[in-house]
């Protein structure tokens, strides 16, 4: 899907990502993974389910997204919106204000960058 409106093939892509240290897939997991943290935080949905935001990112299986979740931010999603609640929290390595970006990232391939950031989350579910 993202080679398809690059106009490239899978394979050019996957080249594309050998600079990286991440491959295409760990970083639309990664963003996922960040969609849906912003979402957790977000006040104006603090009413919808987590498993609501984690299918909405591509998560369809609750405990699929906890553990995903658990992983890249240390604390299962439920109850890092709770503390969020009581306190300010900053993604690992982020400072308040700034957004989390992994050292390596499709954002050093910027037309790519914008095309997966510009995703709607049905289509980050087949990607």
């Amino acid at each position: 899907m993202i080679a398809a409106a690059h106009h490239i093939s899978v394979r050019t892509l996957h080249k594309l990502y050998q600079v990286q240290d991440q491959t295409i897939s760990a970083s639309i997991h990664w963003r996922r993974l960040e969609r849906c943290r912003q979402d957790l935080l977000d006040p104006a949905l603090r009413d919808r389910p987590v498993s609501a935001v984690g299918a909405r990112w591509g998560f369809p299986d609750p405990a699929t997204f906890s553990r995903a979740f658990r992983a890249a931010y240390g604390l299962p999603p439920g109850e890092y919106r709770a503390a969020q609640q009581s306190t300010s929290i900053t993604a690992p390595g982020q400072t308040t204000g700034s957004p989390p970006t992994p050292e390596t990232s499709a954002a050093t391939i910027p037309s790519l960058a914008l095309w997966v950031s510009a995703l709607r989350p049905t289509e980050l579910v087949s990607a």
